[in-house]
């Protein structure tokens, strides 16, 4: 097809095939994916001069960075959701009076606390107030079946379950505390200034898995901030993002803290 491929680029594709059966035959018990493709000079280019710039990785946790936005931008707005516009010093504030009340609640650092909540307003305050308490977030969809409420929760050792439904519906382990919202209201609105380390996990998600029990993944601090420190969600290409994947998505990572550590704008849709 030589209107898709030019001469050179079919010669490269039978020099790769060709050192791929070299390989094979030199050492014919190396797993396929261990195998070299490329040529010295082919890697050189790849991890050199497409490589782009190296940045140098946050070393703080999200709750810090969090703050620094806020000390950058406190009245750019951080969540639009349910017919409201909210700041940056709206949301730190309303966070810190949550992370006060979680703190009251017996959360503290490395506790896991679920949240099972339909996406909303109030639950991205509470995974930030969750963070700002230095503990580690576990969402949950609201539409997963009771067992594997009860599975997820007992298995990642959550302490405190966050719920907009009625506590009592819900089954959990022995020992967990069931609470309600634990946004709006009043109270003391300063950072209760929790000191986490980078390397910390602050939050952990479950997959269904390929034998169909779920499995959790924990991500750190510094993983999220590297996510959101990346290069193409530079000068202002993710100001305003669409929250709309299920809490307990990973793709709510990218959609909730990309913005929020670049001082852009997350944009909560109706639950459903």
């Amino acid at each position: 097809a030589t209107d898709l491929y030019d001469a050179r680029s079919v010669e490269l594709a039978g020099e790769r095939l060709v050192r791929l059966l070299g390989a094979v035959v030199v050492a014919p018990d190396v797993p396929v994916g261990e195998l070299e493709l490329l040529s010295g000079a082919e890697r050189g280019v790849l991890l050199g001069e497409w490589a782009g710039a190296v940045t140098g990785s946050p070393d703080a946790g999200l709750g810090q960075l969090f703050a620094a936005q806020v000390a950058r931008t406190p009245d750019a707005v951080a969540v639009v959701g349910e017919g409201c516009e909210f700041s940056y010093r709206d949301v730190d504030a309303m966070a810190n009076r949550a992370a006060r009340r979680l703190i009251g609640e017996g959360v503290c650092p490395g506790s896991r606390v679920a949240l099972f909540q339909e996406r909303s307003v109030s639950a991205v305050v509470t995974t930030l107030a969750v963070v700002k308490a230095g503990a580690v977030y576990v969402p949950l969809d609201t539409r997963y079946p009771a067992d594997r409420v009860e599975l997820i929760v007992g298995r990642s050792g959550v302490t405190h379950l966050v719920t907009d439904r009625d506590p009592g519906s819900l089954v959990v382990p022995a020992g967990v505390r069931v609470l309600g919202p634990v946004t709006g209201g009043g109270g003391d609105s300063s950072d209760p200034s929790v000191p986490v380390h980078p390397d910390q996990p602050v939050y952990a998600m479950f997959t269904s898995g390929s034998t169909g029990v779920p499995k959790g993944v924990a991500v750190t601090h510094r993983n999220v901030a590297d996510l959101a420190a990346q290069t193409m969600y530079a000068n202002g290409n993710h100001a305003r993002v669409l929250f709309h994947s299920a809490m307990a998505f990973d793709a709510s990572t990218y959609e909730m803290w990309v913005p929020w550590l670049s001082g852009g704008t997350l944009v909560v849709a109706p639950a459903g």
